[in-house]
């Protein structure tokens, strides 16, 4: 299977890096698709949506550059993780800077329901265990002996199960137009 692979960026550092690897930049912002009138099969967000001020807007007007029947796969940091959970507003996600979105699964499911597409698959990825790790060492008193309790509860939490729980500090979905 032979796929065309286009993108577009914004950082120019990124731009270059892509364009010297083989991979076609139409531009730096939507606007330059449009400009180009190409469609797709499939559009990728890959930890895109949450930066986005408009998020359900934004996904209506990806509409535009799908092909009918066309796919938007994204992957977003959730609300919804352990991490999120456990570490609270010192979770990196809750910066309050680039993240101007933040989604749990099932709002994720509303913004794309709002922009008329429907829900093919949605995963939970990525356990974090090395930001549970620090936090929870950080946050215990360094001059106590039994500092490495932590690690033995880390150990206690399957990567698997958190990821099957819809714990993981990522999603992964990928929904398709409405007809």
């Amino acid at each position: 299977i032979w796929y065309e692979i286009s993108g577009v960026e914004p950082n120019q550092k990124e731009s270059k890096y892509a364009l010297d690897n083989g991979i076609n930049i139409i531009g730096s912002s939507l606007k330059d698709i449009q400009q180009a009138q190409i469609t797709f099969d499939a559009i990728t967000l890959w930890d895109v949506l949450e930066h986005i001020k408009d998020p359900v807007n934004y996904l209506k007007s990806l509409r535009m550059f799908l092909k009918p029947n066309g796919y938007v796969f994204v992957q977003i940091p959730t609300c919804d993780s352990l991490a999120a959970r456990v570490m609270q507003k010192k979770c990196n996600m809750f910066d309050g800077i680039e993240h101007l979105t933040l989604f749990s699964a099932k709002s994720l499911d509303s913004a794309f329901n709002s922009a008329d597409f429907t829900k093919v698959v949605v995963k939970s990825v990525i356990t974090d265990y090395f930001a549970f790790n620090n936090y929870l060492n950080y946050e215990n008193d360094p001059y106590m002996p039994d500092n490495d309790n932590y690690d033995l509860l880390l150990s206690l939490l399957a990567k698997d199960f958190i990821e099957s729980s819809g714990l993981g500090y990522k999603l992964q979905a990928c929904y398709k137009i409405k007809n």
